[in-house]
């Protein structure tokens, strides 16, 4: 699902309908109802669609969302990391919904980066947690395979 949610941001390179289609999936395999309605809904109003497929599209929504009601089931929360907002995020979440500050992915978990424990990569500049880094046990980066120090193994 965290990593799913990151496809958005990529909208531009890959291709709108297969991204939210993958988020629809992530979506109805962890629960997160409002998400896939929203996600559905990006999906119904792609200028691409005939009018064929906008009507199979429709009507899966209306099947999965006779049975499950658009809320999400319950996600642990976080307050936003910037000092001067209050909101609460999700794990999902890539963006605070009021201050719009962008939270770097995990690229050992996938999840957002939300504390200030984290590696960067020396090769590629990503970021991961300490914590994932070492309950993983990770030895290189996961994207670039440059080498980790090894300070953040032990």
């Amino acid at each position: 699902m965290k990593t799913a949610m990151r496809l958005i941001e990529y909208e531009k390179e890959l291709s709108t309908r297969e991204v939210y289609s993958i988020v629809v999936i992530a979506c109805m395999f962890n629960s997160c109802w409002r998400d896939c309605s929203k996600a559905f809904v990006k999906l119904e109003r792609l200028e691409s669609l005939t009018p064929k497929q906008r009507e199979q599209y429709e009507n899966l929504a209306f099947q999965l969302f006779g049975r499950h009601p658009p809320t999400n089931t319950q996600k642990q929360e976080f307050k936003c990391p910037k000092s001067s907002c209050q909101a609460l995020i999700t794990e999902f979440d890539i963006n605070c919904r009021e201050c719009g500050s962008h939270f770097s992915p995990c690229i050992a978990s996938g999840q957002s980066i939300l504390a200030k424990e984290y590696y960067t990569c020396k090769t590629c500049k990503h970021k991961a947690l300490e914590s994932a880094l070492r309950t993983l046990k990770l030895r290189h980066c996961t994207l670039c395979h440059g080498k980790i120090e090894p300070e953040f193994l032990d």
